[in-house]
């Protein structure tokens, strides 16, 4: 409830320049309007993610308290991990992911937003009535739509979950707040891996909204669902713009211990953005400047452009890499020496533009050596030595994700 008033009152949960506001359920409402009347000039009655707003009898009840009260709705950016009725702390935000009980954090912005209000793209779209409507789209987004996108990605209390999505789902013990109590037990789909409708409706986000709106946005979460987060994102907020190729976003991802100070963590993912914005400074060649993700100290495109592998590809084959250690086709140690090959070539901690890394071939003798070693299957040998040839030059992405996820 927003309410116009010129007295401070306890009965706000904030007061500023003369505007009170008042956080509740929606049983109370009328009852709080009335004890406000003395006090209030008018008041103003929003539901939060919730458009319909339309309760006649509400209505009714509020217009005998005496001052004028307007309706309406707002959306907010309040997606917050829950499990029995309590937020999850951090640590055990860590534990929901796969392999590795790391915590990531999401920083995400819109490009070259300055340039897009100010016509820069389209002369025509400099109208004071275009500017407000864009403006207000961009923060329907971020403010609402995200909360859904947020919601994809979720786990479920052991007595929510039917024995059959128990049987597609991965378990996992939370730590208990005091030493002397039991692990609670959640579980989390596998990937790819639904859960019935049944379930579903009982779900938890696993996501934590520290904030979104306007064009930006910070998520903590466990740390391999924050990076397909990031995907998801980009690829909704893409399809919200109907695919305008000058309205693009980037994005900044830093992976942390669960204990990590969380404030510099969130300084982490913000260089990590950093990098992405200035990805425009790296590669010269593309007129579709930065609209990039920075993850696991690289900096990529998030869609493949010719020969330079982009974020969704190195996902896939991350993915593809992971599968095949779990089918026990390839082992972890010939996915670490992928790594060792890499920095052998390029050089450690070196900053590298794409020509270098497109150009340097010198470790294909050695990769197909380990190819013959440890891979027997002359078929699974070829395609691997295809696609990792393809992808080499950015396997620091593929070999940090399995790593990770298979610990």
């Amino acid at each position: 409830i927003k309410s116009i008033s010129e007295k401070k009152s306890d009965n706000f949960d904030v007061f500023l320049f003369g505007v009170g506001y008042k956080f509740l359920r929606n049983e109370n409402v009328a009852g709080y309007i009335r004890s406000i009347s003395r006090i209030s000039k008018s008041a103003k009655v929003l539901k939060i993610n919730d458009t319909d707003f339309v309760d006649a009898e509400l209505i009714k009840w509020c217009s005998e308290s005496g001052i004028p009260v307007s309706f309406g709705f707002m959306f907010m950016a309040n997606t917050v991990p829950r499990h029995e009725d309590k937020i999850l702390s951090f640590t055990n935000m860590a534990e929901l992911s796969r392999g590795a009980d790391k915590l990531g954090i999401l920083k995400m912005d819109v490009d070259n937003l300055g340039k897009i209000f100010s016509g820069s793209f389209d002369k025509k779209s400099t109208g004071i009535a275009r500017i407000s409507t864009m403006s207000t789209m961009l923060d329907f987004y971020f403010s609402g739509i995200l909360n859904r996108v947020c919601e994809r990605h979720y786990f479920l209390d052991e007595a929510d979950i039917c024995e059959n999505c128990k049987k597609e789902a991965v378990k996992i013990e939370l730590s208990p707040e005091y030493e002397n109590e039991a692990p609670e037990i959640v579980y989390r789909m596998k990937d790819e891996k639904p859960a019935c409708n049944l379930c579903f409706e009982k779900k938890s986000p696993a996501i934590y909204e520290n904030y979104a709106g306007g064009d930006d946005l910070l998520i903590i979460g466990p740390w391999d669902l924050i990076i397909q987060l990031a995907k998801d994102i980009r690829e909704t907020f893409k399809d919200f713009t109907c695919q305008n190729p000058d309205v693009t976003i980037s994005a900044g991802v830093s992976i942390i211990n669960k204990k990590f100070p969380i404030g510099r963590a969130a300084l982490l993912a913000d260089e990590a953005l950093q990098k992405s914005k200035n990805n425009e400074k790296i590669i010269k060649t593309y007129e579709n400047k930065k609209d990039s993700i920075s993850v696991f100290g690289e900096t990529v495109y998030w869609e493949t452009k010719e020969d330079l592998k982009g974020f969704y590809d190195l996902l896939d084959f991350s993915k593809y890499l992971e599968e095949l250690i779990e089918n026990k086709q390839i082992s972890k140690g010939f996915v670490y020496s992928l790594l060792e090959m890499w920095n052998s070539n390029f050089g450690y901690d070196q900053t590298l533009n794409n020509k270098v890394r497109r150009e340097k071939k010198c470790y294909v003798p050695y990769l197909k050596y380990q190819l013959a070693r440890n891979v027997r299957k002359e078929n699974l040998r070829e395609d691997l030595d295809k696609k990792i040839q393809k992808n080499f030059p950015w396997i620091k992405i593929p070999v940090s994700w399995v790593s990770l996820r298979t610990r």
